[in-house]
């Protein structure tokens, strides 16, 4: 892909990073990732190792994922919020051979290389643009590895292919209609798959112009659609709000070309997106996706004329959806159920989780955990789930993982982490607590507890104290009645 732009518009400006001022060519994207690339050769980097980032939003961090998958290895993109025991677990159970950090990190079972100061610029100086690495690389190779939470106490790694990916990619592109004026702003860290696949590589897929920041911000993003002439926005659902809060006055700013904004992670509410339109004329399409099936499923199409309040869309060419019952029969539609998806830009499974992957499937169908409908024109309607996970923002957060850490504490006797609606996040993390006899801990010290333990994002935001937590008759905790 890299190659092909490169040959055809060597000049074009791929990437501007425009929190470190900082700008790349096809020409220069291709040749900077193969010094890179040359480089992972060099230090030992073979077909299928599993090469960690845990870096922030930087033009590096796409010169080095590129990198990494010309040699053949599998990027495995690490969450910068994590604290050491999340990193450490991911480490371990990605079988991840090297790790490039900026972060002070102590970690085993991995070689750590400190990207520090000029670490990047000596690289390109000292390598050859050149990249002949001998070895075929296939389209059903491993790629991209992404750890995401659910129903189970730890993280899974999500193994996606290079097929999975330009499938993807596009089905996207022949929904959106986008060619090569597509000019696409990434506020969205690139450790997600939304950041990597739709806001960063799409651009690129269709040799368009990536705008990098490190993160969102919410004072700088009409500025950044007025001066770089922003054509293509994906948010997280949360980041919606926060616009709103308060809304900036844009009337003198020509922002003409955004025409829509596309918005995921969980459902809109219809009442903010109406009130976001009137604040500033522009339409919010909503999709819907996972990582399982290389992000996106479903999209609204793109005519505010086909549009339904509520709806997450229609299907995107590269995947089937249809709604199933506990046993595996397919429902009518208008009928509830669980979202199942097939096609060719689900993963492969996964990572070393057996058990895990026979779960996931019913004959061929990636169970979402998602309860949802299609209606008669086949629209998805997501309306709650099936499985415990937290929908915070863009995270998708395990209730047993934080269970885990409270556990820890040495006056709980029992605790269960649930999602409660939040304005901001669509939902916030709340814990259920019950004491030791004799024991005492405050609100406080048992938030601060788990922030040890544990990244910010998965830590309960309040914790309510009950002599006791509801139980079924076989002792399992009810996470429904708390919630």
């Amino acid at each position: 892909m890299l190659n092909r732009h490169a040959a055809k518009n060597p000049g074009k400006i791929a990437i501007i990073d425009a929190t470190n001022n900082k700008k790349a060519s096809y020409k220069q994207l291709e040749d900077n990732s193969n010094k890179i690339a040359n480089f992972l050769l060099g230090i030992g980097v073979k077909k299928g190792n599993k090469v960690a980032i845990h870096l922030p939003n930087s033009i590096e961090y796409l010169y080095l994922y590129f990198a990494i998958l010309k040699t053949g290895a599998v990027a495995l993109l690490l969450n910068t919020k994590l604290k050491k025991e999340e990193l450490e677990y991911a480490i371990k159970d990605s079988d991840a051979s090297y790790l490039f950090t900026s972060y002070n990190l102590d970690l085993k079972d991995v070689d750590i290389i400190k990207v520090k100061n000029d670490f990047f610029t000596n690289i390109l100086k000292k390598n050859s643009h050149e990249l002949n690495i001998g070895y075929k690389i296939d389209p059903d190779d491993d790629a991209l590895m992404i750890y995401t939470s659910g129903t189970t106490a730890k993280p899974k790694g999500v193994i996606l292919t290079y097929k999975n990916m330009i499938i993807a990619l596009d089905a996207l592109t022949k929904r959106l209609g986008y060619k090569d004026e597509c000019t696409s702003l990434c506020m969205r860290p690139l450790f997600y798959i939304a950041g990597m696949l739709v806001t960063a590589k799409f651009a690129i897929f269709n040799s368009g112009t990536v705008i990098l920041y490190d993160k969102f911000h919410r004072t700088l993003f009409w500025e950044a659609i007025e001066k770089y002439r922003i054509n293509f926005v994906e948010l997280s659902t949360s980041m919606i709000p926060m616009l709103l809060n308060p809304p900036e006055d844009i009337s003198k700013r020509d922002i003409s070309s955004l025409k829509f904004i596309g918005v995921g992670g969980m459902p809109l509410s219809v009442e903010v997106a109406k009130r976001f339109e009137e604040a500033f004329k522009i339409p919010l399409f909503e999709c819907y996706g996972l990582t399982e099936c290389t992000c996106l499923a479903t999209y609204t199409p793109i005519d505010i004329k086909k549009r339904k309040f509520g709806s997450a869309g229609t299907p995107l060419a590269s995947n089937e959806i249809r709604v199933m019952d506990d046993y595996g029969n397919f429902l009518a539609r208008n009928t509830e159920g669980e979202v199942v998806l097939r096609g060719p830009t689900i993963m492969k499974g996964y990572y070393n989780k057996p058990e895990l992957n026979k779960e996931a499937f019913t004959n061929g169908w990636l169970r979402t955990g998602d309860i949802g409908y299609l209606d008669r024109d086949g629209y998805l309607y997501i309306t709650g789930r099936r499985k415990e996970l937290i929908k915070r923002g863009g995270e998708n957060i395990s209730p047993r993982e934080i269970d885990e850490v409270l556990y820890k504490h040495p006056a709980i006797k029992e605790a269960a982490a649930v999602g409660v609606p939040d304005k901001f996040y669509g939902e916030e993390v709340k814990a259920f607590v019950a004491l030791k006899k004799g024991k005492r801990a405050s609100e406080k010290e048992i938030i601060d507890f788990c922030k040890k333990h544990i990244a910010e994002f998965k830590c309960p935001k309040s914790v309510e104290f009950i002599k006791e937590l509801p139980k079924g008759p076989t002792g399992k905790i009810l996470r429904r009645e708390l919630k």
